[in-house]
């Protein structure tokens, strides 16, 4: 089964006319990142068991290394769920995100609203190209949409860049 079609927008989400341009899941950067801190719980949590008990420690420490290994276990299932249950979508008419594995939530923001993009890129995911970006609208109050840990992420911020131009133009033409 293809989980990331659990996620796929649905031709009644659509606004008459409008067709999708470029999509993309979260980056399998986020899971790896998870992945390399559960390879440093696993042994530490090994580690402080085997010396709890061979030093006769006090076996209430015990529940340390579990705690490690359930905190492990939550961070790589939270991670898979999320990276499956969020679909970015970039659209003739707008941006939008649609989240849920038995719901459907879609948030959306269109062109003519937005007021500010930023892209944002830490030192580790320039190394993997991963970035995210943040989308303001007129008269919001913070950020009303973050595309997350996408691969590549110069590719939408164009392109969403180059269709809110193409709306001003159109705007302006169509004023005259």
């Amino acid at each position: 089964m293809d989980l990331g079609k659990l996620t796929e927008l649905k031709a009644e989400d659509l606004m008459e006319g409008e067709t999708i341009l470029w999509t993309a899941l979260q980056s399998w950067y986020v899971f790896i990142k998870n992945v390399l801190l559960v390879v440093i719980l696993v042994p530490a949590s090994f580690f402080i068991t085997l010396y709890i008990l061979f030093t006769g420690g006090n076996l209430l420490f015990l529940s340390l290394p579990v705690l490690f290994l359930m905190a492990s276990a939550f961070l790589s299932i939270e991670t898979i769920i999320s990276r499956y249950t969020t679909r970015y979508y970039i659209t003739t008419d707008r941006v939008l995100a649609r989240h849920g594995l038995f719901s459907k939530h879609i948030d959306a923001v269109q062109y003519s609203k937005v007021q500010n993009i930023e892209l944002h890129k830490s030192f580790y995911e320039s190394i993997a190209d991963i970035g995210d970006i943040y989308i303001d609208v007129a008269g919001g109050s913070g950020v009303e949409l973050k595309i997350d840990n996408v691969q590549d992420p110069e590719v939408p911020h164009g392109l969403i860049l180059k269709l809110m131009r193409k709306r001003e133009m159109r705007g302006v033409s169509d004023g005259l």
